[in-house]
């Protein structure tokens, strides 16, 4: 009894696993973008992160990605620390096919998006790459 108790249990946690929203590049799919982020560079060292949760993926979840996000480029371009300049969340309908064999109809629902604007900088009193690489990728699935 106790092992199927512990197998359900298991099984619970992976499946809850697969519910979270990843570090990953958001890719377009029909009618909206999959859930991840998307980078555009908005100038010289300036950028804007883009991060599309699922509809029950935390307001908090989607700005660590963000952040992450950020620090990763920051740290691509040979820059150490980064400075927040905007940033905002919402949350956006998304339109999805439902249904059975007889019948298909549109079903909307909503899902948080956040958006960070941010400048790569040396400037050691801005926010820094490594700490936030360290401390917040471990829990949004970042791996160097």
């Amino acid at each position: 009894m106790a092992q199927r108790i512990s197998a359900a249990i298991c099984l619970f946690v992976v499946l809850l696993a697969g519910c979270l929203t990843q570090y990953q590049p958001s890719v377009p799919v029909f009618l909206s973008d999959s859930p991840g982020y998307s980078e555009k560079s908005l100038g010289d060292l300036v950028f804007e992160v883009e991060v599309f949760g699922k509809i029950w993926t935390s307001e908090r979840r989607i700005r660590d990605i963000a952040m992450v996000c950020a620090a990763e480029l920051s740290r691509s371009l040979g820059y150490a620390y980064f400075l927040v300049l905007s940033d905002s969340s919402t949350s956006e309908s998304t339109v999805s096919l439902a249904g059975s064999g007889f019948a298909v109809y549109p079903s909307t629902s909503s899902r948080p998006v956040y958006f960070l604007i941010f400048e790569c900088s040396n400037n050691t009193e801005d926010t820094d790459v490594l700490e936030i690489l360290s401390t917040l990728g471990p829990d949004v699935g970042y791996s160097p």
